[in-house]
Parts: structure tokens; C-alpha cells; sequence
């Protein structure tokens, strides 16, 4: 097994299995905190606005997000221990824990306020994660701008559920 673990051409398998691990624990914490939930019934009877993407879109865009995170965790791993990387992972975590603050607030809870509160206090973490990215590595920051983009449609999509399931 010691031999898996070494560097396959520019491939590290041992930060990889680091970095999806990570992301799978989050994953799991964060379907643990939803709770016993069928997320197409949960959809079905959330009050939203008529321009809400269909149930299935938010099961491939958390897909991707996952992929996004192991990829930017991947590679904030192998960069050069300094103050910059540092930040980096810091706010490549603080993301997915506000992620899955945001998830059980949303999905657990059920509560449109607090779910658009943790929403609010996630931006500016995707945000400062970006900034740091782009001093660290700027194809890093690149995997992030799909995401950021998706955040546009996100704020306005739970700002109007907030609205709409007062």
C-alpha cells in the first residue's frame, strides 16, 4: 500500500485521498444534519419562484460543488506551506462548513430566514476564499468562478424563497 500512496506523474494520490476524504466527510455531515428528508417531496411543497430550477439541477450542482472542493483543497494541499496557503485552506474549510451550516438550516431546520442569514454570512467567505486563491494560485481560483457565477442565481433564488415562505 505504501508504494499507492506515491506520486503517479504529476498526480499525488496521498493529498488526493486527503482532499476527497475531507469532502466526503462533509458530504456526510451534511446529509446527516438534513436529517430524514426526501429532498424531491421537501422541493415539491417549498413555496418558490417560478424561475426555480427543477429539484434534479440542485443534485448535480452539489455534485460539482463537491468536485470544485476536492479539487481547490487538492491543490491548496500542494502548495507551498506559507501564510498564503494557510488562508487558503482555512477558507477552503470555513467554506464547507458554512455550506453545511447552510444545508441543515435549509434542509434540517426548514427555515427559509435562517438558511438566507447562513447564505449571507457563506458569500463572503466564497468571496475572500477567491481572493485568496488568486494570490495563491490562479488556476485554483479559476475551478472557483463557476461556483461564484452559480452564487449570483443561488442569493436571488433564497432570498425569494425567504420572502415567499415567510
Amino acid at each position: 500500500m505504501k508504494g499507492f500512496l506515491k506520486n503517479r506523474g504529476n498526480l499525488n494520490i496521498k493529498t488526493l485521498l486527503i482532499a476527497l476524504t475531507t469532502c466526503l466527510v462533509f458530504a456526510i455531515l451534511e446529509s446527516l444534519l438534513a436529517g430524514d428528508i426526501d429532498v424531491y417531496a421537501f422541493f415539491e411543497n417549498l413555496k418558490q419562484p417560478t424561475w426555480s430550477l427543477p429539484v434534479w439541477s440542485w443534485l448535480l450542482i452539489g455534485g460539482f460543488y463537491y468536485v470544485l472542493c476536492t479539487a481547490i483543497l487538492y491543490n491548496v494541499l500542494l502548495a507551498q506551506p506559507n501564510t498564503k496557503r494557510s488562508i487558503a485552506l482555512a477558507l477552503t474549510i470555513a467554506m464547507m462548513v458554512a455550506n453545511t451550516i447552510w444545508n441543515y438550516f435549509f434542509f434540517g431546520e426548514q427555515s427559509s430566514g435562517y438558511s438566507f442569514t447562513a447564505f449571507i454570512i457563506f458569500l463572503p467567505i466564497v468571496f475572500g476564499l477567491f481572493v485568496s486563491l488568486w494570490k495563491l494560485q490562479r488556476k485554483s481560483a479559476w475551478i472557483l468562478i463557476p461556483y461564484l457565477a452559480w452564487l449570483v442565481y443561488d442569493f436571488f433564488w433564497i432570498w425569494s424563497i425567504w420572502k415567499i415562505n415567510k
